[in-house]
């Protein structure tokens, strides 16, 4: 893993967190849900609170943290969609098994991910997404990722033009979701302790840490 930056853990301090994560679990705490540092930055004024509670507060992302206490990453994300935000159709494909087909149906309604649903049809999952692209839409490049076998690089490559998804997409071309969303922390996005916590196997212990760190992730959004 040349390609990880010098300030990815050690073997040493990835073995420490493993005897904290024991002990903690050892205390009777190993049933906490996985969002529950998030939630619990709110309570100290933090940042991150809003990831976990922000929804119920019309915030964007609570639905990916609710998701999260319930051990289906994208549900929540999907039920947001339900209140007019972009990632239900996304949320209800996961739960029907079909990851586009919902993304699909939305664009039916004048939502952005139609032409996903249309390369299911055609058995193409990404195909229509595509050439939404072509028409000036912001799947191209998820289309180009499907031909090329490899489903979140194209979203990558977006990034670089400017868009939001692009370390995600990246991190999916290495087969580590979390990877580049804390790489892009580094340059000044939200999800770094997300990031990290994934290279660590537990997606919310950086997320805690970042409390625990006070103002840390604030200074790093606003660097």
């Amino acid at each position: 893993f040349a390609f990880l930056p010098t300030s990815c853990m050690s073997g040493v301090h990835a073995g420490v967190l493993l005897c904290i994560m024991w002990l903690v679990h050892w205390e009777g705490y190993g049933d906490w849900v996985q969002g529950w540092f998030i939630g619990r930055g709110m309570e100290m004024g933090r940042q991150d609170w809003f990831t976990g509670r922000g929804m119920e507060m019309g915030r964007q992302d609570w639905f990916t943290g609710r998701g999260m206490e319930m051990g289906r990453q994208g549900w929540f994300i999907g039920r947001g969609m339900e209140m007019g935000r972009q990632g239900w159709f996304i949320g209800r494909g996961m739960e029907m098994g079909r990851q586009g087909w919902f993304i699909g149906r939305g664009m039916e309604m004048g939502r952005q991910g139609w032409f996903i649903e249309r390369g299911m049809d055609i058995g193409r999952q990404g195909w229509f997404i595509g050439r939404g692209m072509e028409m000036g839409r912001q799947g191209w490049f998820i289309r180009r990722g499907i031909e090329m076998g490899r489903q979140g690089w194209f979203i990558g490559r977006g990034m670089e033009m400017g868009r939001q998804d692009w370390f995600i997409g990246r991190g999916m071309e290495m087969g580590r979701q979390g990877w580049f969303i804390r790489r892009g922390i580094e340059m000044g996005r939200q999800g770094w302790f997300i990031g990290r916590g994934m290279e660590m196997g537990r997606q919310d212990w950086f997320i805690g840490r970042g409390m625990e760190m006070g103002t840390l992730t604030l200074a790093l959004c606003l660097k």
